[in-house]
């Protein structure tokens, strides 16, 4: 590894990829890992620059595939929150009961097959229990799932 220390490379390739990015000769010597989210960061974000930028020109998929994965995330988001007020229904001592998470597979009137994780996430001092419920089986935009929160006070109370 030489003088640089643990963490850092010197290579034929890094050289060149830094030279052909126009970078000083001095940057011999990188952190591969700044290194390569810099080439990913560059790749991705100063290909489209050289072509009329748009936004459509950032995104891998159509707008069909977008409006699907749309609608991917609204089907989830329907399920988790009728889900959601199911828990939300059940006595204080039965969601203080659950000591591991929930999945729940569910299977809707469409055929989708989802998952659900549901699980007490804290428990306050006051006895306030925090409640949520993650959603997935179904891909969407940006990997975002929907999830579901809740909060039940020993007086049986939901906010």
């Amino acid at each position: 590894m030489g003088r640089c220390g643990a963490g850092f490379a010197r290579t034929t390739s890094t050289s060149n990829l830094i030279n052909s990015f126009g970078l000083r000769k001095s940057y011999k010597y990188l952190n591969l890992t700044f290194f390569s989210s810099f080439l990913v960061k560059s790749i991705i974000l100063f290909v489209p620059l050289n072509q009329s930028m748009k936004l459509a020109n950032l995104f891998c998929f159509n707008k069909e595939q977008r409006q699907i994965l749309r609608l991917n995330y609204q089907i989830l988001r329907q399920e988790v929150d009728k889900i959601g007020r199911e828990y939300e229904k059940q006595s204080y001592e039965e969601l203080l009961s659950k000591n591991e998470p929930t999945v729940l597979n569910v299977i809707t009137a469409a055929g989708f097959k989802l998952t659900f994780v549901a699980e007490v996430y804290h428990l306050r001092k006051d006895g306030t229990i925090c409640f949520c419920i993650d959603a997935d089986g179904l891909p969407t935009i940006f990997g975002l799932k929907p999830s579901y929160n809740f909060y039940k006070r020993s007086d049986g109370s939901v906010y």
